[in-house]
């Protein structure tokens, strides 16, 4: 563009030659951000003057609202992005643009030209980044101080400047006019800047109008004061959450979270209805600008399906990625984000429980493998916050914490915490529990099984026991329950008041020929009587099998390890057996009726697979055969 006589050369510094063509190469991939860093500055400039209006120093009075508008010339090859904010004097233009902001991109680039990681944002070349996709940049403009007048700044990016004080704006403001390069006329396309504007400053506080159209929304959701919020129906988050991520379900929940100390921030987080593997999209945000979207270095990694926006102008945005996670006010914030999101936790577990029911449908592996993590890396004061949100299903609960499943319990009862492990191999001593009166919680995710070590290591007043565990029957002494009391309604009588009412049995010849059946997989054979009739025997396991157990289950391996098989002297079958004369109890039907009770506790107690299980039929197949010789 050919430059008026009136204007006067100004050099910018003496190695501009080597600084504006490393520009022009800088961040390729990402040269849309120009539009952002531009649109930035005239949001500045607006923000400048209306705290001057706020402070009486500048005056509002033309009518004019505070704006930026975008606007296009294919013809010339030019994208203008102009306000009506603070405006520049010739002075100003020399001292900001020419040294200053110059300075700052120059400093950017030798901090970062050779990066091999990607930078957060990539924030920071301000104004010249235009040199990105320019081959020519003016800047026309008018202070907001009418003596102080303005001018028209132009550079081709060569290391000299023109700058004309003859022809400023006609009113208040800026306008940067960027002559494109040929190869960035995509940038002429207003689809293309509507794009950038909705990803970049969709939520600035100010209205971009492109072509004569407002392109952005302007009101920021998490920018909202504790009054404005109350007022905000759900539907108005529901669509911003939508805005957010198109074609997503609607979230479960949100909540806001505001900070001044110990690092200043705002943001609005959503829980989404989405499978529980898949990881949220936190946008971080600067004074309402977007700098990057998944953004999971803000969050522990047992939070990171959270979705939504955090807005912080105190994080550093020129950074490495892996420099970025350690920044200590990154690492501040994250810990912040997480304490905040457990209080809400523990809100909605108290007040929402059908809420916190659909939560943890979702995510509640997520919280039990951060309550592992938090224990072993010793974070106490997250680890305490999870537990108390750990719930579990039981016999009498959907879902139920510890301290609830305590509460419940008679004092006797307290020392110990009873759970199962597989609803399938242990429903026999469910069953047993059940009649005793006892709750006995469902420990059955793979993570169950190190989280009831930590737990009861954590809680070593409280015994954790495997219901199918020798010691359980002990742990499970019957309890009245209230409704006896209150109705007169009999419970079920347990084990320890079942009295044999027939003569004493000798109970060695059936015991010795279980173990004749049975060989090495049993360690130990005893009589008890147990509240059921209809169990003639079942399987008990030591501690270090339930735990060699457990971890097989988690390694997707098979224990091996010897069972504890307590016959049930209550049991019509197992009595009538027990009276076999001594001369028949080696023959073919006794031993065949033992070999069944065998088989039909391991099928119940899922021991038998595959062959195994294809054998105890052939078996069943045998002893039917020869039952019915024997009778007919």
């Amino acid at each position: 563009m050919q430059q008026a006589d009136s204007a006067r050369k100004v050099p910018l510094t003496a190695d501009v030659k080597d600084i504006l063509p490393i520009i022009k190469r800088f961040m390729y991939s990402e040269r849309e951000v120009f539009i952002r860093e531009l649109a930035s500055n005239a949001i500045d400039a607006l923000q400048k003057l209306e705290q001057l209006a706020r402070t009486g120093k500048a005056s509002l009075d033309d009518g004019e609202p505070l704006r930026v508008e975008i606007t296009v010339d294919p013809a010339r090859g030019t994208i203008t992005i102009e306000d009506n904010g603070i405006g520049m004097s010739s002075e100003e233009i020399v001292r900001y643009v020419n040294q200053i902001a110059f300075s700052g991109a120059k400093e950017f680039l030798n901090q970062h030209k050779d990066a091999e990681t990607e930078l957060i944002g990539q924030f920071g070349l301000g104004f010249y980044s235009s040199f990105m996709v320019s081959k020519l940049v003016e800047i026309i403009t008018r202070s907001w101080r009418s003596e102080a007048g303005g001018c028209h700044w132009s550079c081709d990016g060569g290391p000299i400047t023109r700058i004309d004080e003859k022809n400023p704006r006609p009113s208040r403001g800026t306008s940067v006019i960027c002559h494109l390069e040929d190869n960035m006329r995509e940038f002429l396309d207003p689809q293309r800047i509507e794009q950038v504007i909705r990803r970049f400053l969709d939520y600035a506080p100010y209205p971009i109008f492109l072509a004569g159209r407002q392109v952005n929304v302007v009101t920021a959701p998490w920018h909202l004061s504790p009054a404005e919020r109350e007022g905000m129906p759900n539907e108005r988050y529901g669509a911003f959450y939508e805005r957010l991520n198109p074609d997503e379900n609607r979230p479960l929940a949100w909540f806001h979270v505001e900070s001044d100390f110990p690092i200043q921030v705002k943001a609005l987080l959503f829980i989404p209805d989405r499978a529980p593997s898949a990881k949220g999209n936190l946008r971080m945000f600067a004074t309402r600008t977007f700098i990057t979207d998944h953004c999971t270095e803000l969050l522990t990694d047992w939070l990171d399906f959270l979705d939504g926006v955090i807005d912080s102008p105190d994080l550093p945005l020129n950074v490495a990625r892996d420099r970025f996670q350690q920044d200590r006010k990154v690492v501040t914030l994250r810990n912040h984000l997480a304490t905040r999101t457990l209080g809400f936790l523990a809100e909605m577990l108290v007040k929402r429980r059908r809420d916190y029911t659909a939560f943890w449908e979702c995510y509640g592996s997520r919280l039990k493998q951060g309550y592992v993590n938090c224990v072993m890396d010793e974070q106490k004061s997250f680890s305490e916050k999870i537990e108390k949100l750990l719930v579990f299903p039981s016999s009498r609960k959907p879902l139920t914490t510890i301290a609830e499943y305590l509460e419940r319990a008679s004092e006797s009862a307290k020392p110990s915490i009873l759970y199962m492990t597989d609803p399938h191999a242990q429903r026999a001593h469910l069953e047993l529990m059940q009649s005793r009166n006892r709750e006995v919680l469902f420990f059955t995710d793979p993570i169950d099984v190190v989280l009831v070590r930590i737990l009861s290591e954590v809680h070593s007043k409280y015994s954790f026991i495997r219901i199918d565990q020798i010691g359980a029957d002990e742990s499970a002494k019957p309890v009245k329950p209230a409704a006896e009391a209150s109705t007169g309604v009999k419970e079920p009588q347990a084990a320890e008041e079942i009295k044999d009412k027939k003569e004493e049995t000798d109970w060695e010849p059936l015991s010795e020929l279980f173990r004749e059946i049975a060989g090495e997989r049993i360690n130990k054979v005893s009589i008890e009587a147990l509240p059921s009739r209809d169990l003639p025997a079942i399987l008990r396991v030591t501690d270090a099998g339930a735990k060699q157990d457990d971890l097989s289950r988690l390694m997707g391996g098979e224990a091996k390890h010897k069972w504890h098989l307590v016959i049930n002297s209550n049991c019509p079958l197992i009595k009538t057996m027990a009276r076999i004369g001594p001369g028949v109890r080696a023959t073919a039907i006794p031993m065949g009726m033992v070999g069944q009770i065998w088989d039909n506790i391991r099928i119940s107690s899922g021991l038998l697979k595959g062959d195994e299980l294809m054998d105890a039929a052939r078996r069943n197949h045998d002893f039917l055969t020869q039952l019915a010789n024997h009778l007919f």
